[in-house]
């Protein structure tokens, strides 16, 4: 079997049996230092709030049950492998998906979130630095997209309901959607992202939007539309739709245009020269 087609089997959605099988072949890079030494409140409090609603979650007041241990542990060794940045709020959803994912394989988690946020195809790392440089690049792809693909859509959300992202979009990113959708759907969600990278975040938003543009038309009240956003988790979403969603998919001078108009907006290039070499390879290319 060619690496490509393997690819496009992953990408297409594996077997549930293989997907953790198939998600490290992908993600696993390098091995990095797993300490999960040390002892944070912060960690403490969000673990008692990620991904409740599953039993491998769910606990008793006082105790921990062995998912939750786990999830200590790997939010501990990445605050440790990361000092400057620490654990950030979002980080704890990414890895009880993981483990999830694995069956419970926290050591392996722990090296595919690394990689998540470290490798340049993915650079989450700038999700939840002090600039928040990913996130706000990625909510203003995903503007630019809506605008230009769903002209009526991206009007009634920005300019009739002047609904903001950080009501809706910023959660998505921060968390790869898992704050916001069901578990089942955030599977193939992060199918195409492991296999396609981060930029393709933007093309399955518009996606999803595009399959409810009617619904979101019909709503008219910003408590209304609120509302809605509030409820992803409820929707009846078409997974097998997704994969038309290359049709937005972003080329890499796709990527360098907006980064262009970006920068325009902000010093990112100047911002990105701060963090360590290596993470920002991606973005510094497409602005040189």
């Amino acid at each position: 079997m060619s690496k490509q087609h393997y690819i496009n089997l992953v990408r297409q959605g594996p077997p549930s049996k293989l997907r953790w099988a198939a998600w490290k072949s992908i993600l696993l890079k390098n091995e990095y230092p797993f300490n999960s030494k040390g002892s944070s409140e912060l960690i403490n409090k969000d673990i008692k709030r990620t991904l409740i609603n599953h039993p491998f979650f769910q606990s008793t007041q006082d105790d921990y049950t062995i998912g939750q241990y786990q999830l200590y542990n790997i939010l501990q060794a990445l605050s440790n492998y990361y000092p400057k940045l620490g654990y950030c709020q979002g980080m704890n959803f990414l890895a009880g998906f993981l483990l999830l994912v694995s069956g419970g394989d926290e050591y392996y988690s722990y090296q595919c979130l690394v990689t998540l946020l470290t490798h340049p195809k993915f650079m989450l790392y700038f999700n939840y630095d002090s600039n928040f440089q990913l996130l706000g690049f990625l909510e203003f792809i995903t503007q630019k997209l809506l605008q230009l693909h769903l002209p009526s859509l991206y009007k009634h959300l920005y300019r009739q309901l002047n609904y903001p992202e950080s009501f809706w979009l910023t959660k998505i990113i921060l968390t790869l959607f898992l704050y916001n959708f069901q578990l089942q759907h955030c599977l193939r969600f992060w199918d195409y992202i492991i296999v396609e990278g981060i930029f393709y975040l933007p093309s399955l938003v518009i996606k999803i939007l595009d399959q409810f543009q009617s619904q979101i038309l019909a709503i008219h009240e910003f408590s209304d539309i609120a509302m809605w956003f509030q409820q992803l988790d409820q929707i009846n979403l078409d997974v097998h739709s997704l994969e038309s969603s290359k049709k937005y998919k972003l080329q890499k001078h796709h990527i360098q245009h907006y980064a262009n108009l970006y920068s325009k907006q902000l010093p990112l290039i100047e911002q990105l020269k701060s963090y360590p070499k290596g993470l920002s390879n991606f973005l510094t290319d497409a602005l040189n």
